[in-house]
C-alpha cells in the first residue's frame, strides 16, 4: 500500500491518496479543494481514483467535491465509481440539505452509474 500526503493549495488541510500497488487503484481522502499535484500523482503514475472518502463534511474537507461536480470533470471520471452523498436539512456547509440535492442530481446527469443519497 502506498499512502502519499498532500497539503491542500488554500486552507493547509491533509489530503491522502492511498495506492494498492498489485492493482493501481486508488481512494483519495477529505478532498479540501481542487489539487493539481494530486490529480498529478495518479495521472503520471496511471493510477486509478476508485474511491473518494470524506471522513466528515467540514468544508475544509470537501471544497474538492466541487471541482469533480463540474461538467467537463464529471464527464472524465470513471463511471462506475461509487459515490454516496448524505446530508441532513440542518447541515449548513450542504446548504441545509438543496447543495447536496444538486450535486446527487449533476453527478447522475453526467451518467455516474452508482449514486446513493
Amino acid at each position: 500500500m502506498i499512502i502519499k500526503q498532500f497539503i491542500s493549495m488554500f486552507i493547509g488541510t491533509n489530503v491522502y491518496i492511498a495506492v494498492d500497488e498489485n492493482t493501481k487503484k486508488a481512494f483519495l481522502v477529505d478532498p479540501a479543494d481542487p489539487n493539481p499535484k494530486a490529480a498529478q500523482f495518479l495521472q503520471e503514475n496511471g493510477y486509478e481514483l476508485e474511491y473518494i472518502i470524506l471522513t466528515h463534511g467540514h468544508g475544509d474537507h470537501i471544497g474538492g467535491i466541487a471541482f469533480m461536480s463540474k461538467k467537463s470533470n464529471l464527464a472524465r471520471m470513471n463511471k462506475k465509481l461509487p459515490v454516496l452523498f448524505f446530508s441532513g436539512d440542518q447541515d449548513p456547509v450542504g446548504d441545509f440539505g438543496k447543495g447536496v440535492i444538486r450535486s446527487y442530481m449533476g453527478f447522475l446527469k453526467a451518467g455516474m452509474e452508482d449514486v446513493t443519497l
